[in-house]
């Protein structure tokens, strides 16, 4: 099957959205979104981030990701304080009880890796990692190049 490459990276996400985080969501009773910013590489390091941080990162709406962050908030998933330097930013850490959901999401994703990867050698599946990682780069630029 020959098909687009945005296509099937798109189509990938869906899959990867429908086994994954939609079921660690209901899992845990929270949303995609709130599962994705969980997901974040620095917050399963027991690491902090500024919001605007994670906005660049997930390329979700500042709005999508502000209702998001309240209710992980209010839902004891994350803590907050002022950004030093900067009281108007805010720092977010994960709690203990992110942590667990985190270690749980962990599992599974790689699960849903190893699943996908199956049928590859591992130089491919590195080949691949790679070459995702520079195609986010080339689209990660300056927000003007951005709609």
């Amino acid at each position: 099957m020959t098909s687009n490459i945005l296509f099937l990276l798109d189509r990938i996400g869906h899959l990867l959205e429908q086994q994954g985080r939609c079921k660690l969501a209901e899992q845990f009773g929270l949303t995609t979104t709130q599962v994705l910013i969980l997901s974040c590489p620095q917050f399963q390091r027991g690491e902090s981030l500024c919001a605007t941080d994670l906005h660049q990162m997930l390329g979700r709406s500042k709005a999508a990701l502000s209702v998001a962050l309240k209710d992980l908030y209010e839902s004891g998933y994350l803590r907050v304080a002022s950004c030093p330097g900067d009281e108007r930013k805010k720092q977010i850490e994960p709690t203990a009880k992110a942590l667990k959901v985190c270690r749980q999401l962990e599992v599974n994703m790689k699960e849903l890796e190893r699943r996908a990867c199956t049928g590859l050698t591992g130089a491919q599946v590195e080949e691949i990692r790679q070459n995702l990682a520079i195609m986010t780069d080339n689209l990660s630029g300056p927000a003007l190049e951005r709609c």
